[in-house]
């Protein structure tokens, strides 16, 4: 009886090691680690995918060439609707992103954001879209029907700038 104990006491030990040294060297997923002004647009996707809040399977919606997005104050005459270089929606969750190197036209909209408490202005307020948070190179948005905003926020905002 006591070498049947000892011999599956040895073979559940030898599971663990087993199971362990199988773990410990097993391939681990690289956490992306991204920074809001140096990292490319692509990279904030794939962190934001990463931590669940855009699904792997998203199909975006471009902002810069679909309507609705602005708050038109116009009465409908206000056509525009590029806010930034890059604005697409991932299910709710808006990811926007202006080009620092380069300063293209929509640099001015980015700088505006500091004067207007992150409000994109556009034509002195022909339209207007307010994000939640901007940090870096990039600002978020929201729909109104978005379940994860404050994680989103949270993580978003703890994330390295420079």
């Amino acid at each position: 009886m006591k070498k049947t104990m000892k011999k599956a006491a040895a073979a559940v030990i030898a599971a663990v090691t087993v199971c362990g040294l199988v773990t410990g060297c097993s391939a681990k997923e690289e956490k992306i680690e991204v920074n809001t002004s140096t990292s490319s647009y692509e990279d904030m996707v794939s962190y934001f995918e990463q931590e669940g809040f855009i699904s792997e399977d998203c199909e975006p919606v471009n902002i810069n060439e679909t309507s609705g997005y602005l708050q038109d104050n116009t009465g409908g005459q206000f056509t525009e609707t590029q806010v930034a270089d890059k604005a697409y929606d991932y299910d709710g969750l808006w990811l926007f992103w202006w080009d620092q190197e380069n300063q293209t036209e929509m640099y001015e909209t980015y700088q505006s954001m500091g004067a207007n408490q992150g409000t994109i202005v556009l034509g002195g307020g022909a339209a207007i879209l307010q994000t939640e948070a901007k940090n870096g190179a990039y600002a978020l948005a929201f729909s109104e029907d978005y379940e994860k905003k404050q994680d989103v926020v949270d993580a978003f905002e703890a994330l390295e700038n420079e």
